[in-house]
């Protein structure tokens, strides 16, 4: 099986907190998914290269309706991996902050900054085949 993973961004987010949502969005992928990130390797003096990962993570973008539309479908398949970071959990100070606001949220007050994807790539194509790159 083919494994693909994409960072889908909201694209009307300031620049600042797009590159922050990447970059929440991939060390909470690799948490998960450790298998994600290869050995380290060495150059020619042996000087240290830790791992990266192994498969392309293309970042994308789109609109608030269709991020919210993809948490939803993402929801019942159990091949996708997936991970969200929402408006909910930026404007925390600390993780026990977000888990108590994250109690009181319903769909209607989150607003998702982005989602990153891993699973088989038929899958993520079915999610994600439309959208453009981020630029």
């Amino acid at each position: 099986m083919e494994i693909k993973s994409v960072c889908i961004l909201w694209e009307d987010l300031p620049l600042g907190i797009m590159a922050n949502t990447a970059a929440i969005l991939g060390v909470s992928l690799g948490k998960h998914a450790p298998t994600l990130a290869r050995e380290d390797v060495y150059d020619s003096t042996q000087g240290k290269h830790p791992g990266i990962v192994q498969y392309p993570l293309p970042i994308l973008k789109t609109n608030q309706e269709t991020l919210a539309s993809i948490y939803q479908k993402v929801q019942t398949m159990e091949d996708v991996y997936f991970v969200d970071f929402t408006n909910i959990a930026q404007s925390c100070l600390d993780y026990d902050d977000y888990i108590q606001k994250m109690k009181k949220a319903t769909q209607e007050t989150i607003e998702y900054y982005g989602i990153a994807l891993l699973g088989p790539k038929k899958s993520i194509n079915r999610l994600s085949g439309s959208l453009p790159l981020l630029r």
